[in-house]
């Protein structure tokens, strides 16, 4: 005979550990698979923005066009490594829960297309890059599917109103990484708006080696009048101030959340304890002392809480797993099953009802009167 068996108690009460543990189990799920859901937005928009930042620096005109003497200047500095002309264009990326975001068109001369890529760690995967003399694109895999594209298949504003990029461009190529970005030859489109002077209209700054903060705290202080600078701290923030009233938001749901399922199953949990006075007053009889109840009621807890938090994240990853098939890869949209950022914030569910369970469990433990229970005096 096993008084104190944990798993033996749970056999003979399968209600009560239901109960316990669907509330556990719920909050686990419902919690992981909230921030699963909108992590995919915020890991697109990272992918598309911030991503492709962290290698070079750039410069576009809001208003008036950039000076060449700003150019010469900038080309002149010891911490920089080339100043390539860029004509700064996007294209829209329907991402399945926030709506649209941009993601960047490097419209370059085709001589840097190749550094470029190599840069931001991209590669061709299909196709081929766009030709100088033709209103040609390569375009990120991710975005084709998006888009329900493919090479030889047309996009821009002159096919899609709607679209972002001006024009009509033929996709050649598709490109793999971890930026989402596309690449478009600058010379047709010099051609087309007959231009001659392509750094006035955009310029990517390429750091020495080693010297990218260096190179960007002197930009930093440089009077850009109608010019805008984005440096990897500046998109970073950017990206931050836009989704941080959702995140506080969010934060509170879990705070809610959390907190509301503590308090439910600390009360389910001292209402079983309770019922269970005589159990604990003959097991005091029975030699056992109040320290090894105590444990075996923790213990209880502890291991409910814990099987509902597993059950939950497994429910969740498997939740996210046919989603992700189902709706958001054949979109082009990346959904990420693992972060450590919801282990985190979800295994705070288990630990606060545990707690919330255990404090009232232990005084009533402690305010156990066996002699008294046994004789049926606490009734």
């Amino acid at each position: 005979m096993k008084p104190l068996s944990v798993f033996k108690y749970y056999i003979n009460n399968r209600k009560r550990f239901f109960a316990v543990f669907t509330a556990v189990f719920a909050s686990v799920f419902l919690l992981y698979a909230i921030q699963m859901l909108v992590d995919s937005t915020f890991h697109t928009t990272e992918l598309a923005y911030v991503e492709p930042q962290k290698y070079y620096t750039s410069i576009t005109p809001k208003g008036a066009l950039i000076d060449p003497e700003l150019v010469d200047s900038i080309r002149r500095w010891d911490c920089v490594n080339r100043v390539i002309p860029w004509v700064f264009q996007y294209i829209n990326y329907n991402c399945i829960i926030s709506g649209e975001t941009g993601t960047r068109v490097f419209t370059v001369y085709t001589s840097n297309m190749s550094e470029l890529m190599s840069l931001l760690n991209v590669r061709l995967t299909e196709g081929r890059l766009p030709n100088p003399d033709s209103k040609e694109i390569a375009v990120h895999h991710l975005l084709a599917k998006n888009k329900g594209i493919s090479v030889g298949d047309s996009i821009g504003s002159h096919i899609d109103r709607n679209e972002a990029l001006k024009g009509n461009y033929r996709i050649v190529g598709l490109l793999d990484g971890k930026s989402i970005v596309s690449f478009t030859c600058i010379e047709k489109w010099m051609e087309d708006n007959e231009v001659y002077d392509p750094f006035r209209f955009g310029i990517i700054i390429l750091p020495a080696k080693g010297r990218m903060q260096e190179m960007n705290k002197r930009l930093e202080y440089l009077p850009l009048m109608d010019l805008e600078l984005r440096t990897t701290d500046i998109v970073k923030d950017n990206s931050y101030q836009s989704t941080k009233g959702f995140i506080m938001i969010l934060n509170v749901i879990n705070l809610v959340v959390i907190l509301i399922v503590s308090l439910c199953v600390g009360f389910l949990t001292y209402i079983y304890m309770y019922q269970r006075r005589r159990e604990f007053g003959l097991l005091n009889a029975m030699g056992y002392t109040r320290q090894e109840v105590l444990l075996r009621s923790c213990l209880e807890i502890s291991i409910l809480c814990f099987i509902g938090f597993l059950c939950g994240v497994l429910a969740a990853v498997l939740f996210g797993a046919i989603i992700d098939g189902l709706l958001f890869s054949p979109r082009g949209q990346i959904i990420r099953l693992w972060n450590l950022s919801f282990f985190i914030k979800t295994v705070c569910v288990p630990l606060f009802a545990a707690l919330f369970s255990i404090i009232p469990v232990w005084r009533l433990l402690a305010g156990l009167d066996p002699v008294s229970i046994l004789e049926g005096g606490d009734e």
